[in-house]
């Protein structure tokens, strides 16, 4: 590549980001050595994180796509451009199902426990059994939730990490999905107790919005 055409290409990267920080960018369209676009080789830039991953398309080629139409390959190119987010609707959350999986095998464990150990258990109503059984698990996961919290709370103090970003998101899967299960699991429930749960689901869905927002706005 020319000195010319890498001058060129970096004033073309650099254009679209001025309007978001002037100061910053307006200095780079120049031709100065070591701060501006320069003579510097985009051959050589170009061959490392982010450009070794493709801006514009996705690799469709290979043995499966042969003798497909222009149409379904265009499609298929579409399907694996595609972003998902929390609110994507028909997205298939894996964790998700793994998890309310896990809530099952836990209240049938806590179940055959309690009967094994617990007299009183025994002697216990269809409705209270069930009660005591969500009680105990909401000791246990609530408790990991807390711990999560802890280990996330210095983004409290605006000190991020991918980790703690992590963290919290986990604690919205496993809050969310207890409720729902409890919800679901639980012969009866009070309006107040229905009430918080709904108001707390909610509020989860809201965080995720948020997280997602401003986890995507545009860094430079």
């Amino acid at each position: 590549m020319s000195v010319d055409s890498d001058l060129d290409v970096c004033r073309y990267i650099y254009k679209d980001l001025v309007t978001f920080r002037p100061n910053v960018h307006c200095p780079r369209l120049g031709t100065e050595d070591g701060f501006g676009c320069g003579t510097r080789s985009y051959t050589d830039l170009t061959t490392v994180y982010p450009f070794t991953t493709s801006l514009l398309s996705v690799n469709i080629t290979g043995s499966g796509t042969e003798g497909l139409p222009a149409d379904t390959l265009e499609e298929l190119m579409r399907m694996n451009m595609l972003e998902i987010y929390p609110t994507t609707v028909a997205f298939y959350g894996i964790p998700i199902f793994l998890y309310i999986l896990l809530l099952y095998v836990s209240s049938k464990f806590t179940e055959v426990a309690l009967f094994r150990f617990s007299s009183v258990f025994v002697g216990l109503s269809f409705e209270n059994r069930r009660n005591t059984i969500t009680y105990a698990m909401n000791a246990f996961y609530t408790t990991v939730a807390l711990a999560l919290q802890l280990f996330a709370s210095p983004m409290l103090l605006e000190r991020y990490t991918v980790d703690r970003m992590g963290a919290v998101r986990v604690v919205s899967l496993v809050i969310s999905g207890l409720y729902l299960f409890e919800m679901i699991y639980r012969p009866n429930m009070r309006w107040p107790l229905l009430i918080h749960h709904f108001c707390t689901l909610f509020s989860v869905i809201f965080l995720q919005v948020a997280l997602q927002i401003t986890s995507t706005r545009p860094f430079w």
